[in-house]
């Protein structure tokens, strides 16, 4: 008895110890949360602040934020031409996507992912959530980005110097191209600049003249004058299909022309079984110059097991290599000429 007795006044005990003791207080809120800037000098820095439940996603939400201040202060800029490479992850885009008032956003994403930015402070508030200050120093920011303008600048008078040394109409058309990729990125890195640091961005002084540069492009595709002829099963449909994507890369298409496109889809039908029955093709695709050689040439095949369904189907199939497959290998092919390759057979 005499130990219960003790047992329960021990639990009393230990009860009011509990009761009285006070729960731990969260930190009180910094200032930096309605002030990012209340501890870095604006001049200095760029600052955003972002929340979340865990302190990586809480960081990634302030740098995601910071850099959405820049995006969102960036102007359109005159649709400049698009890399080959940029045509290829578009796919049936043109050379450059334009918004309805014929301007395309400047993308600088790569930009701000090589931009040091760092979330020197954190705060825990008292329902869990983690809150991040990031930070972007504008003048180390600075310094990187003129280091890739003067980079890229150096690119473009290289590729300059490169055309006037060749004859080629489509080995000057493939480096003056290259000049203008170039120059797509230069705008971008020129526009985060004039955000970040504009008394640098006034300070440069252009290499070369951007609009200048983009006719340049646009002319030498023009002087590369082109003839579509389609042999074979599906002549129309695949001509058509071959007209529309030089087209779009600003060529010259004629009916008589120095350079020919020629197109040739054979079907065949297969004798197998009646489950593989259907239409075996063979589809050429030659780019050929005024001498009659063969600069380029793109073959694609069916066979028995793999054949389409019917004679249809297969112009249907055949129709859509020139752009899945012809117009790829066009544009590697004009990537190795910048690059002083160029062996198109293959």
């Amino acid at each position: 008895m005499k130990r219960a007795l003790i047992t329960i006044l021990l639990l009393i005990s230990l009860s009011a110890v509990f009761a009285g003791a006070k729960k731990p207080k969260a930190k009180p809120r910094p200032a930096w949360l309605d002030d990012p800037y209340i501890e870095f000098n604006q001049k200095e820095y760029l600052c955003a602040v972002g929340a979340a439940f865990t302190q990586t996603g809480a960081e990634a939400e302030a740098r995601t934020r910071l850099e959405g201040q820049i995006e969102a202060r960036l102007l359109p800029s005159a649709a400049p031409q698009a890399s080959f490479q940029d045509l290829l992850q578009e796919g049936t885009a043109p050379w450059s996507v334009a918004e309805e008032d014929g301007t395309t956003p400047l993308q600088i994403s790569e930009v701000l992912a090589q931009l040091d930015i760092t979330t020197p402070n954190l705060w825990k508030d008292e329902q869990g959530r983690f809150h991040a200050l990031a930070c972007l120093n504008r003048t180390e920011a600075a310094r990187l980005i003129k280091e890739r303008i003067d980079s890229l600048n150096q690119r473009i008078l290289e590729k300059f110097s490169q055309v006037a040394q060749t004859d080629d109409p489509w080995r000057q058309y493939a480096l003056i191209a290259a000049a203008g990729k170039a120059d797509v990125h230069n705008q971008e890195y020129r526009a985060a600049l004039q955000i970040i640091d504009q008394a640098e961005w006034f300070a440069l002084r252009p290499a070369y003249d951007s609009e200048i540069l983009r006719y340049q492009v646009a002319e030498a595709a023009r002087k590369l004058a082109i003839s579509v002829t389609a042999y074979g099963e599906g002549q129309d449909p695949i001509r058509a299909e071959l007209i529309s994507c030089l087209a779009e890369l600003g060529f010259s298409l004629k009916d008589k022309a120095g350079f020919q496109v020629i197109a040739d889809l054979q079907l065949g039908t297969n004798t197998g079984s009646q489950e593989q029955s259907g239409s075996a093709y063979s589809f050429n695709i030659s780019l050929f110059d005024a001498e009659g050689n063969r600069l380029l040439h793109y073959m694609a095949a069916a066979t028995a097991e793999d054949s389409p369904a019917s004679p249809e189907t297969a112009i249907a199939e055949s129709r859509d290599k020139v752009r899945s497959g012809f117009l790829p290998l066009l544009l590697n092919w004009l990537e190795d000429l910048a690059q002083d390759g160029g062996d198109g057979d293959g």
